[in-house]
C-alpha cells in the first residue's frame, strides 16, 4: 500500500518542473530543434529540485518523479541512466506515462488506439528499453484490447471484451453472442 501511494505521489509531481520550460516548447506543433529537446529534458531536474525539500514527500516518489523519463537502456533522461540505476518505482511509472503519453493528442500527432499503445509499449519492452516484468504487471491489468471493444469472431459471432486476462495478453476475457439468434 505505501509503495502504490510513492508511486502515485510520484506520478502526481513528475512534470511540476515543466513550470520552468517555455511554454511555446511544450505546444510546438512543430518538429523540436535538438537544443529545444534538451531544454525539455531538464524539466525532470526542475521537478527534483522543486521536491526535494519538501517535507511529506518519500524517497521513493522523488525518485518516481525525477527517473519517470529514464529507459532501461540508458536511452531516456535526464541522466541516461541504466536499468541497475533506475528505481524499482520509477520503473513501474515509466510504462503508465509512455502509454498516457501514446493515448493522449499531442500538437505533432493524434492520439494512438489504446491497442496500438500497447502494442508500442510491447515493443519497447522487447528493445530493453522498459522493464519487461513491470510491462507484465502493466498487462494484467490495462487489456491489450480496449474494455468495452465489440468484435466479430471468425465464426460469425459478436463478443465484447470485458476484462484483460492475466498471463494470456492476446487472450482478453470476453462475452459472446450470436446476433441473428433471438434467444441470445
Amino acid at each position: 500500500k505505501e509503495s502504490l501511494k510513492d508511486i502515485g505521489a510520484g506520478c502526481l509531481l513528475h512534470d511540476v518542473g515543466m513550470l520552468r520550460v517555455a511554454p511555446d516548447l511544450l505546444n510546438s506543433s512543430r518538429p523540436l530543434h535538438k537544443i529545444e529537446k534538451l531544454d525539455i529534458t531538464k524539466h525532470p531536474a526542475f521537478t527534483f529540485e522543486m521536491i526535494k525539500d519538501l517535507e511529506g514527500i518519500s524517497l521513493g516518489s522523488r525518485m518516481v518523479a525525477y527517473q519517470m523519463h529514464e529507459r532501461m537502456d540508458g536511452s531516456g533522461y535526464p541522466r541516461s541512466l541504466l536499468s541497475n540505476r533506475i528505481h524499482p518505482f520509477a520503473k513501474v511509472a515509466m510504462i503508465a506515462d509512455t502509454y498516457i503519453a501514446l493515448t493522449s493528442d499531442r500538437p505533432h500527432r493524434s492520439a494512438y488506439l489504446p491497442y496500438y499503445a500497447v502494442s508500442e509499449i510491447l515493443q519497447e519492452a522487447s528493445s530493453g528499453r522498459l522493464d519487461r516484468h513491470a510491462v507484465q504487471a502493466f498487462l494484467n491489468t490495462v487489456s491489450l484490447f480496449p474494455l468495452g471493444s465489440i468484435f466479430e469472431m471468425n465464426d460469425g459471432r459478436v463478443g465484447r471484451v470485458v476484462r484483460a486476462n492475466p498471463g494470456q495478453y492476446t487472450r482478453p476475457v470476453v462475452e459472446v453472442w450470436n446476433p441473428s439468434s433471438p434467444e441470445e
